[in-house]
């Protein structure tokens, strides 16, 4: 059928190109030859277009074999081989060089091949939940990764030629043994998303102040005990963070950070909170619950985006009234604090819909007057 179908064709092409005049005075073979050339156009069109939608195809595909994919490696270009107990890659992997997506995670990986560094088409690598403890030193040479991801392995160190994978938008390192990172992590202009929680880091490399790109850095439960001083020079940051480490100061350069959104740093040391920080004006939420604070500055009233305000399980013993300024806040914890009483400028936050108060000592006429001055707010004492 198809050949019958493909014959017409080749007829019908003919015949736009023959004339009544041409018949009478040539052969039929004369005609075809003079017309071989739209011919042979014809089924060169056809070849591409087979050639073309059978590559799109082999793009599109996702195999699920190694041993499937090694079979015809060059019309490789998506592999998921995760979750098959794979304990060792061989290095024929770096034989699939068109491959762009690679996925390995939760398997039962020590190590990778060296060979996987000669995919240099790759652009997403997941490694997730291994047993990864080093990477190939080689690993820059995947010149156009845009997304790594290596949460929940065993990797203490990553190498210096990370910093080659300047492409790279999205480094994901959880929940790994990280005590800090290479002066190279510096050299990638193009990422805007940093991962580092469930970590050791003690400290990071100054050369982080370079990541202008980023905006949203994780640090969550590791051992920083100082506000990185590089961190607050990322001026694209709109999310920070920092929540479960051992900090005892926050940067009175904090305020640089003027597109932040977000500011996590509860369950630290902090005992002081520096008036810098009235300038993050689009400040969203705030995150200072479990420290050991004391007093507020006054310019906290100056953060007219903020919602969301934890001060919980602190050692708050009043309020400043430029809290009152406040009037996008919808959500307020002051739990667990030694507060007896709330400023009466608090009546201008008209948002305001839940304030937890309990473990507070407060008294019964300021719970009276809490009422009149918030009627539509939930308060929980």
């Amino acid at each position: 059928m198809i050949r019958s179908v493909y014959g017409k064709e080749i007829y019908r092409e003919i015949y736009k190109h023959v004339s009544l005049a041409e018949i009478k005075c040539h052969s039929v073979l004369h005609i075809m030859d003079k017309h071989l050339k739209a011919i042979t156009h014809i089924s060169f069109l056809i070849l591409f277009l087979t050639v073309f939608f059978s590559s799109w195809g082999q793009k599109d595909k996702v195999y699920t074999s190694l041993e499937e994919a090694l079979q015809t490696p060059l019309n490789v270009y998506k592999l998921d081989i995760g979750l098959q107990g794979i304990e060792h890659l061989p290095e024929s992997i770096g034989r699939l060089k068109n491959l762009t997506e690679l996925n390995l995670s939760r398997n039962e990986l020590v190590e990778l091949p060296d060979s996987i560094c000669a995919l240099t088409n790759l652009t997403k690598l997941v490694l997730l939940f291994n047993k990864l403890e080093v990477l190939p030193n080689s690993i820059g040479n995947l010149s156009n990764l845009t997304d790594l991801y290596m949460d929940q392995n065993r990797i203490s160190e990553l190498p210096n030629s990370i910093g080659e994978l300047t492409k790279l938008t999205e480094l994901c390192v959880s929940h790994n043994a990280l005590k800090t990172l290479p002066e190279s992590v510096g050299n990638l202009k193009n990422l805007t998303k940093l991962h580092l929680g469930s970590n050791e880091i003690v400290q990071l490399p100054s050369s982080l102040h370079k990541l202008q790109a980023v905006t949203h850095i994780d640090l969550v439960y590791n051992k920083l005990n100082k506000f990185p001083e590089a961190l607050v020079k990322i001026y694209s940051l709109e999310n920070l963070e920092m929540g479960n480490n051992e900090l005892v100061n926050v940067s009175d350069s904090i305020g640089s950070l003027i597109h932040l959104k977000s500011l996590l740093l509860g369950h630290n040391r902090i005992t002081l909170i520096p008036a810098s920080i009235g300038k993050l004006k689009s400040l969203e939420m705030l995150k200072l619950h479990q420290n050991k604070i004391t007093s507020l500055p006054v310019t906290i009233g100056e953060l007219k985006n903020l919602t969301t305000l934890h001060l919980n399980s602190n050692k708050l013993m009043e309020l400043p009234s430029t809290m009152g300024k406040l009037t996008n806040m919808s959500y307020l914890n002051l739990r667990q604090n030694q507060l007896t009483e709330l400023p009466l400028e608090i009546r201008n936050m008209t948002s305001l819909s839940k304030l937890r108060l309990t473990f507070n000592p407060i008294t019964e006429n300021q719970k009276v007057k809490l009422k009149k001055l918030l009627p539509n707010c939930k308060i929980e004492y």
